[in-house]
């Protein structure tokens, strides 16, 4: 299984998308992964003072993670609404993920429709 990141700008198709984002788009019908979303306290701090409080809780969730990433044969896409990987917490987790061992391929390039759709974040 290759994991891959991206945002929900995008509106993959063709492979199985797996928001890990504390809210979801309403149009959104994927499943989530919990273990790999901000708490709320995180969530909420500036732009500067959160990956490393991320990165720790991520570390301190290991095993819950990868019972979650168990579920999954094919080749996923983790979606989250920033659309710059530098500024968002997806970009933590793919690299702590290659860390643990996880074939993580990156930003998602493949098949995708309605490039600049309506995120209706509620």
């Amino acid at each position: 299984m290759k994991i891959y990141t991206s945002y929900y700008g995008k509106r993959i198709k063709g492979i199985e998308v797996i928001s890990i984002s504390r809210y979801n788009p309403k149009w959104f019908e994927g499943k989530t992964i919990k273990e790999l979303t901000p708490t709320k306290e995180i969530f909420q701090m500036m732009l500067d003072t959160w990956k490393q409080p991320f990165e720790n809780l991520m570390r301190s969730r290991k095993k819950e993670i990868e019972k979650a990433l168990l579920n999954y044969k094919n080749d996923i896409v983790l979606l989250c609404y920033e659309k710059d990987v530098n500024h968002c917490h997806r970009g933590i987790v793919s690299r702590v993920l290659k860390e643990w061992g996880y074939d993580v391929a990156g930003e998602y390039a493949g098949k995708k429709v309605d490039e600049d759709i309506q995120l209706g974040f509620f």
